[in-house]
């Protein structure tokens, strides 16, 4: 009787892969129109992500070309430059750790080198 089960759990076997199969097979058609919309998607954010490339590379050339991008850059370096020596002149008058007026001229010179970068008033005006 053990050949007997073994064959009616084949059988049971093959039609629930036959049932699984042929859903599958019902299921075909949307898959595969599911799959050209995902390609085409994908095309599309393909071209956009390309031209929004292409538009930031010509506006960082025209930016260097200008000479804004190395302006900027100083402004940064300046401000972080500037942000750094606050925070540590703030924390030594907090403390009451002043030794010497040397860091505060310093901040002051970091101060007098950020506003030289920024247009004066004079320049508006031409």
């Amino acid at each position: 009787m053990a050949d007997g089960d073994s064959f009616k759990k084949q059988l049971q076997q093959l039609n629930e892969w036959r049932s699984g199969l042929t859903e599958e097979a019902i299921r075909l058609p949307q898959t595969l129109s599911d799959l050209r919309t995902a390609i085409t998607d994908l095309r599309s954010v393909t071209q956009r992500l390309e031209s929004a490339t292409t538009a930031i590379e010509v506006l960082v050339s025209h930016a260097e070309a200008s000479g804004v991008a190395p302006l900027v850059r100083s402004l940064d370096g300046t401000a972080r430059e500037l942000e750094t020596q606050f925070r540590d002149n703030t924390g030594k008058v907090l403390s009451g750790d002043i030794g010497s007026i040397e860091p505060v001229k310093e901040l002051r010179r970091t101060v007098d080198a950020l506003t030289s970068l920024l247009p004066s008033k004079a320049d508006d005006s031409e």
